[in-house]
């Protein structure tokens, strides 16, 4: 996969380059205040086919990341809130994800392996 960056929170996501595969994510929905600046989005990618993976959004790092369910390790005592968006009102993606309030990511590069930290420990 590889992950462009187009601004803050906007990400855009492709598979070998192939234009078929694009993605464009939008967090700025799911970012409105009160929520604060440490929490961490997953939701599962609708594309590729055949490829899809999880991908994992940091508010607090502004980073984007896409892993497989293998990749993905979870802290004990995290919080959960299922959240989607009015397709209606909103035409970005995502627009259904779970998002780990008080949380934030724990990166192992030699694994590829992503932690979801609790840090309301």
């Amino acid at each position: 996969m590889q992950i462009l960056k187009r601004q803050s929170r906007r990400f855009c996501v492709t598979c070998n380059a192939e234009e078929r595969t694009k993605i464009e994510l939008d967090f700025s929905p799911f970012c409105k205040p009160p929520i604060t600046n440490k929490f961490v989005i997953l939701h599962f990618q609708g594309r590729p086919k055949f490829h899809r993976q999880w991908g994992i959004y940091s508010v607090e790092l502004d980073q984007y990341f896409s892993r497989s369910h293998q990749q993905i390790k979870f802290d004990t005592g995290l919080e959960i809130a299922a959240f989607s968006l009015d397709e209606r009102k909103h035409k970005t993606l995502p627009t259904s994800v779970l998002i780990f309030p008080h949380a934030s990511l724990e990166i192992d590069n030699l694994a590829e392996e992503i932690l979801i930290k609790n840090d309301d420990n």
